[in-house]
């Protein structure tokens, strides 16, 4: 709810999006696609919301037929009159009501503007289909110039609606993909929670079948989101099945080949990604976590009392009986361990300070492409000139491009077998660290140490799989750039390069793990389902 008050402009901004222009219904048949979409729309509001609602009969009715208040909270008054006790029931029960009525409300924004955009998929495959017999419609009636140029507006429309549904894709990712990450999260905690109580009480128990309700409503819910999260996958990639069956023999060459621009961004669909952002404080974040770990490595041996040793446990040349030695031995010791420390923060943050600029690079990349039709627009030479700068700005963004790859080769061949070893280092440490963790209470302050050695193990990998993930989208994008960018009015020839770069974009930029493990966030997921299971071995033998 807080997150939809603070947004609330830019969402009332993204709803009016769909009156644009392009995205209202032209025929009766679009019309239909749409009033099916809203009768979706309000059957999966009304379902959500029954879901919701279901668990709270129980919810409320069983602590009133006990005689006790819903919510076990503290009162300015006493209730020991059935007056009273009523009337903060009935305050009470009206609360829970409204909070499961702003509840369903909000949480079912995002499933809505999806299948909004669903139907904007479909209006867009019903106008590439009527493309031909409009053709015909018309042929009679006017020449052959005519003709030419009513194909090209239709398909210029259809090109600038395609474009705009890629742009309320971006904004759609931009608003929601925080709070469905969130929710995400939250459902999963939920889930686990609610499971875990339902196989501890008896199916004949009236709190059983609360919760066997709960279960089913936030099932439900995230069953909502990925439904139709999938169909607009499916519908983004249908795109180009439907140009790809029209008789498209019969169209000209210059519309052949502004078909075939809108089937290659076809081919990457349109995804809403649960909290697909990065701040540039990660780095630094990193740093910090080091460095607290190593000050409560220092601090620990400090916390025994008369009983002080030594940081490290090694082999000294000396005696260290007296007070001297000891203290100076102590205070070279911790010198060392914070100067290793401070040296493998900033070795081990190298790769992913070379992946932001491999992002960086790209970046600059799109911006240039994005900027080329308005370019050429300021210029007012002759079309002779204007074709040659264009040639030349296209060669340019060509062989930057090139060169990114050729960087994304040198970064590979680099930090690869680093980046295994990294990672697989890693993998038993935080095994390990989970393990001990796990023999520790959480007065101990070798627990909190424990605790700090986590987060920076994991705060490393999550680094390179952030940054990789990132470089993988950004890579990916530079075909969105391209196709977002006006160019119908291109030459033949220059669209014929920049298919060779949405080709290429295709395949994204990735840094391997000794050419195994990729970076990016899916890989971070399977490293802690690995740590874990490793981690639930060992606890099984001892």
């Amino acid at each position: 709810m807080t997150y939809i008050k603070i947004y609330r402009n830019d969402i009332i901004a993204f709803k009016n999006m769909f009156l644009d222009k392009k995205c209202i219904p032209q025929n009766k048949h679009e019309l239909s696609i749409r009033i099916k979409i809203y009768e979706n729309e309000r059957f999966n509001s009304r379902l959500f919301a029954i879901s919701c609602f279901a668990p709270l009969l129980p919810f409320v009715l069983v602590p009133l037929a006990k005689g006790v208040l819903i919510y076990r909270t503290w009162m300015p008054y006493d209730i020991n009159s059935r007056f009273r006790f009523w009337i903060t029931s009935f305050f009470q029960t009206l609360a829970a009501s409204l909070t499961v009525v702003i509840y369903s409300s909000v949480e079912i924004i995002p499933a809505i503007m999806m299948q909004q955009i669903c139907a904007q998929l479909e209006i867009c495959m019903n106008r590439l289909m009527n493309l031909l017999r409009l053709l015909r419609e018309n042929n009679d009636t006017i020449n052959k110039i005519n003709t030419f140029r009513l194909e090209s507006k239709l398909v210029e429309n259809c090109i600038l609606h395609h474009v705009y549904i890629y742009r309320l894709k971006k904004k759609l990712n931009d608003l929601f993909s925080l709070i469905v990450f969130m929710q995400f999260f939250a459902s999963t905690i939920i889930l686990c929670t609610v499971v875990y109580q339902l196989s501890k009480l008896s199916v004949m128990s009236m709190k059983f079948w609360t919760m066997f309700i709960m279960l089913i409503a936030f099932l439900l819910q995230i069953f909502l989101y990925c439904l139709f999260g999938e169909l607009m996958i499916e519908r983004s990639l249908a795109i180009s099945d439907t140009i790809y069956q029209m008789n498209w023999t019969m169209l000209s060459e210059k519309t052949k080949k502004n078909l075939i621009m809108i089937m290659v961004r076809s081919s990457r669909p349109i995804v809403l990604n649960g909290a697909s952002m990065i701040t540039i404080y990660n780095s630094q974040i990193f740093m910090t976590t080091c460095l607290i770990t190593a000050v409560t490595i220092v601090i620990l041996p400090l916390t025994k009392g008369e009983n002080v040793t030594l940081i490290l446990r090694t082999w000294i040349p000396y005696e260290i009986n007296s007070a001297f030695r000891f203290w100076m031995t102590y205070l070279y010791q911790t010198i060392i361990v914070i100067l290793s420390v401070g040296t493998y923060s900033a070795v081990e943050v190298v790769a992913a300070v070379m992946m932001q600029q491999i992002c960086a690079q790209l970046e600059i990349c799109m911006c240039r492409l994005m900027k080329l039709p308005q370019l050429l627009r300021e210029k007012e030479n002759n079309k002779i000139d204007i074709h040659r700068q264009e040639s030349e700005f296209v060669e340019n963004c060509v062989m930057h491009h090139v060169y990114i790859f050729r960087l994304k080769k040198q970064l590979n061949d680099l930090f690869s077998l680093m980046v295994f070893m990294q990672f697989f280092a890693t993998t038993i440490s935080l095994c390990t660290v989970v393990y001990q963790l796990s023999r520790l209470s959480f007065l101990n302050l070798k627990f909190w140490t424990m605790v700090v050695t986590f987060i920076t193990f994991l705060m490393q990998i999550f680094l390179y799989c952030i940054f990789g993930d990132i470089m993988i989208e950004k890579s990916l994008a530079i075909a969105d750039a391209i196709y977002n960018m006006n160019w119908t009015s291109l030459t033949e020839k220059t669209k014929r390069n920049l298919i060779m770069i949405m080709v290429r974009s295709n395949r994204p930029i990735i840094l391997n793990g000794a050419s195994l493990i990729p970076m990016s966030i899916d890989t971070f997921v399977k490293i802690l389902k690995a740590s874990f299971s490793i981690f639930n071995l060992l606890q099984s033998t001892t």
